[in-house]
């Protein structure tokens, strides 16, 4: 809160104060967001590359019809490997959400600071 006390000291007015804040909170939204998306793409190919794969088995058939149950029972077996999946809109909705987040948080925290008087801002020890 001092920076923002000493800007208004020096003459900012408040859309000023919230135009500072709001364009430093999206540019850590975009950094946070890429960052993310990065990472996630990255673990995403991990997960492909080393994911086990699972196999079912079940039984088919095999009633007690006419003492031919063995003889008519079936095993089947499927195998389901783990993957997951990096579609683009997955990918460019996790960007947005990242920075749409940055924004809504920098922008009431700008309003807040842009709101204080300098003599109160640069009071304030934390």
């Amino acid at each position: 809160m001092h920076e923002f006390g000493t800007l208004k000291a020096l003459g900012w007015n408040q859309w000023l104060v919230v135009r500072q804040v709001v364009g430093e909170s999206l540019a850590q939204g975009v950094a946070g967001g890429l960052l993310g998306v990065l990472l996630g793409i990255v673990i995403a190919t991990a997960i492909g590359a080393f994911g086990p794969t699972l196999t079912a088995n079940s039984r088919v058939g095999g009633g007690d019809l006419l003492g031919l149950g063995d003889v008519t029972a079936r095993t089947l077996t499927d195998q389901v490997a783990l993957t997951a999946p990096d579609a683009i809109t997955a990918v460019l909705a996790g960007l947005a959400l990242a920075v749409a987040g940055g924004l809504i948080a920098g922008a009431a925290g700008a309003l807040r600071a842009a709101r204080l008087r300098p003599a109160d801002a640069l009071r304030n020890v934390e």
